[in-house]
């Protein structure tokens, strides 16, 4: 499990990386539109709307995996390894989903917002020919 965290983590990495480069001087970490702001379709983003965050759900997955399962630090030999460690791993798991969940819905919902007010219709065909937030086809 701890491997397939790491692969999992190299991969959210590898995508938010993608999206840095796509967007150049576009990206930021605040909901901001720049004076000179373009509706970026190629890349990931003509697959999904939020690769971004698709590739940080993906490390917070990996993070997970490589923490909270068996085999980890945390649960061999740190403060998870004693009896009863399992049911505070499935809390922290389902709270840290929880919170990333709606974290990452909520961001979603406000820039797909902010977009459709600047773009218009170039953000409703978009829209329209990418459906999905996160992952194409499910989410």
């Amino acid at each position: 499990m701890f491997l397939l965290g790491v692969l999992t983590v190299v991969l959210g990495a590898v995508i938010r990386w993608d999206c840095f480069k796509t967007l150049g001087h576009l990206f930021t970490f605040d909901l901001t539109v720049q004076p000179d702001h373009q509706l970026v379709t190629e890349g990931l983003y003509g697959y999904v709307r939020h690769p971004s965050y698709t590739g940080g759900i993906f490390l917070v997955f990996g993070l997970a995996l490589s923490h909270l399962t068996r085999g980890s630090w945390l649960t061999e030999c740190g403060p998870l390894a004693w009896t009863g460690g399992e049911k505070i791993r499935l809390v922290i798991w389902a709270t840290w989903w929880l919170w990333i969940s709606c974290v990452v819905i909520d961001r979603a919902v406000a820039e797909d917002e902010q977009l459709r007010k600047v773009f218009n219709e170039e953000w409703d065909d978009y829209a329209e020919h990418v459906p999905w937030w996160f992952l194409p086809g499910l989410i």
